[in-house]
């Protein structure tokens, strides 16, 4: 069991590699301001041109601050929706019909039923 306030190798690790997530991010934005264009950032940094695109766009949007990573939202299925899915689990409906029926992903309805006690 790990202690308070030790580092272990994985959460060294970890740290490690958001550090570095940032750096490339940091670079991103520094070779666009050498007027360099997106594919060539892209292609030099060894990364997507939607990478690219997507932290010059959250720099823009918010400073440096935009180059930490954001909390993914962990977005849910609409209450609504969410009513539907267990209303037809309970009847004994299949996670694949459920999904087809309502118009979402079949792994959304399965996260759905594991989250509910």
């Amino acid at each position: 069991m790990m202690g308070r306030g030790r580092k272990t190798p994985l959460t060294a690790r970890l740290q490690a590699r958001q550090r570095a997530a940032v750096a490339t991010r940091a670079l991103i934005i520094l070779r666009a301001a050498e007027g360099r264009t997106n594919t060539n950032v892209a292609a030099l940094l060894g990364v997507s041109v939607v990478t690219v695109c997507k932290w010059r766009g959250q720099y823009i949007a918010a400073g440096l601050e935009g180059l930490l990573a954001n909390p993914r939202s962990g977005s849910r299925l609409p209450e609504q929706t969410a009513h539907k899915v267990r209303t037809r689990r309970a009847r004994g409906d299949s996670t694949r019909a459920i999904a087809e029926d309502i118009k979402v992903s079949q792994s959304s309805v399965v996260r759905l039923i594991q989250r509910e006690p």
